[in-house]
C-alpha cells in the first residue's frame, strides 16, 4: 500500500488536508502529478485525523455549536421542559 497527503490553503486561508492510499505505483505517481507526496503510514493517519478534525469542526460551525458545548454540558439537552 501506498499513502499520501497533500497539504494546501483554501480560499479563505484555512488549512486543509487530503488524504490516498493506492495499491499500485502508477496510481501513486498520477496523485503525485497533482501535489500529492508519499508518507509513512504514521503521517497518514495523522493526516486522516487532522482532515476528520477539520471536518467535525465545519459541522460544529455548521449547527452553530462550539466545542465546548457540543461535548461538554450534556445536561444542557438532557432537561428539556
Amino acid at each position: 500500500m501506498i499513502y499520501l497527503h497533500r497539504y494546501s490553503t483554501g480560499d479563505k486561508g484555512d488549512a486543509t488536508v487530503e488524504i490516498a492510499a493506492v495499491e499500485e505505483a502508477r496510481h501513486a505517481e498520477r496523485y503525485e502529478a497533482r501535489g500529492f507526496s508519499r508518507c509513512t503510514p504514521e503521517d497518514f493517519r495523522a493526516a486522516w485525523r487532522l482532515r476528520d478534525q477539520q471536518s467535525l469542526a465545519q459541522l460544529w460551525a455548521m449547527l452553530g455549536l462550539d466545542r465546548e458545548r457540543a461535548v461538554g454540558e450534556p445536561s444542557s439537552y438532557h432537561n428539556v421542559g
